[in-house]
């Protein structure tokens, strides 16, 4: 685990910067922990789209580019059972994403602009 700091609220993240492991991400697992989250990590500025795939809890999207949150998508429901996992893409070129538990940019205040510090 890393711990990363994004306005301030201090985050442990589990690092992920390989193909695979950006596949996989947090797929079925079971929960994350408060104040966890996964950062996945890319080698230049690139535009990803992530896709739920075989999650089993709701989570925050947070889009950075060279340390400033470029973006928060809130509240993202993981697919019941039998439903198809929605794309979501960055919206401008980023070269980190976090996924936290969802809630946890609403309760932290996390807004475009912010800083990140690794």
């Amino acid at each position: 685990m890393q711990v990363m700091h994004i306005d301030g609220n201090k985050l442990a993240v589990e690092v992920v910067d390989t193909p695979e492991s950006r596949y996989m991400g947090l797929s079925n697992r079971e929960y994350m922990p408060q104040n966890e989250g996964m950062l996945f990590v890319f080698d230049n500025l690139v535009q990803p789209g992530f896709v739920m795939r075989d999650m089993k809890f709701n989570l925050d999207i947070i889009w950075i580019r060279d340390n400033v949150v470029i973006g928060c998508v809130r509240d993202l429901a993981a697919p019941q059972k039998g439903q198809n996992a929605v794309a979501i893409e960055a919206e401008e070129d980023i070269n980190y994403v976090v996924e936290v538990n969802a809630g946890w940019c609403a309760r932290n205040d996390i807004s475009k602009g912010d800083r990140v510090d690794f």
